[in-house]
């Protein structure tokens, strides 16, 4: 740019000048549009994320456990399961005291209505 500067300093016609403005004006507006696309590449990169996925292997060795292990393990999982059921019954007890309330109130009731019946 500089160099065409001092070129369209010593141009001497009208028509060598037009020709260096000309080239000038190419070269200035080239510029430009590298800046704007430098400046929108750094806009991208200002705004950018970047997503990280890790990982990380395991080696697993499969265990073969013998037949007094598995009975044993067998045993725990039979008291825990017993245990949930009684939490589950603990949890119910509105449901069932209203169940059983139902059954002595029927049955008194049910024998009354049959006995006018008959």
């Amino acid at each position: 740019l500089n160099q065409y500067k001092q070129i369209l300093k010593k141009a001497k016609s009208v028509k060598e000048i037009l020709e260096v403005q000309e080239k000038i004006r190419n070269i200035e507006e080239e510029i430009e549009s590298k800046k704007g696309r430098l400046k929108f590449l750094d806009d991208k990169v200002l705004f950018s994320t970047l997503s990280l996925d890790l990982t990380q292997q395991i080696e697993v060795k499969a265990k073969r456990s013998n037949f007094s292990e598995r009975i044993s393990k067998a045993f725990k999982n039979g008291g825990s399961s017993f245990l949930s059921f009684i939490v589950g019954l603990v949890n119910l007890w509105p449901f069932i005291l209203l169940i059983i309330i139902l059954l002595f109130v029927r049955k008194p009731l049910w024998n009354k209505i049959r006995g006018k019946k008959e």
